[in-house]
């Protein structure tokens, strides 16, 4: 329970603010590695052969373009933060817009996506 208490304090220090519109709060790589030092669960909206070609370390692919995105989706906890990219950011926004209307509460969009995460060198899983 301690990460819901410390993630308002990491977004405020760092500047990151949902979306008054959406309830979506857009995070870069350095605000995704500090989500990823908390309890958030990192989702990966690419193809299947993205994914395979490489992706954040312990995401969960859910593929956006796929027919079954939203019957896999709905199997997710809704309370609980999700961190969601994709190549470069024009999925996960599409993904995210799907997500809230579904009930979805704490998205985090990475805004780059894995382009932007590979560049930076950061480390990747195959």
């Amino acid at each position: 329970m301690k990460f819901l208490f410390q993630l308002p304090l990491v977004f405020a220090l760092s500047g990151c603010q949902p979306n008054q519109e959406t309830g979506v709060t857009i995070v870069n790589a350095a605000q995704v590695k500090q989500l990823l030092e908390e309890e958030v669960t990192v989702i990966d909206v690419r193809t299947p052969q993205e994914y395979d070609n490489g992706r954040i370390k312990g995401a969960l692919l859910i593929n956006f373009l796929g027919k079954d995105f939203e019957e896999e989706v709905i199997k997710l906890d809704k309370s609980k933060p999700l961190l969601i990219y994709c190549g470069v950011g024009g999925r996960s926004k599409k993904a995210c817009e799907q997500m809230l209307k579904v009930g979805f509460e704490r998205l985090y969009d990475y805004q780059g996506g894995f382009s932007d995460w590979s560049s930076k060198g950061e480390e990747i899983e195959r």
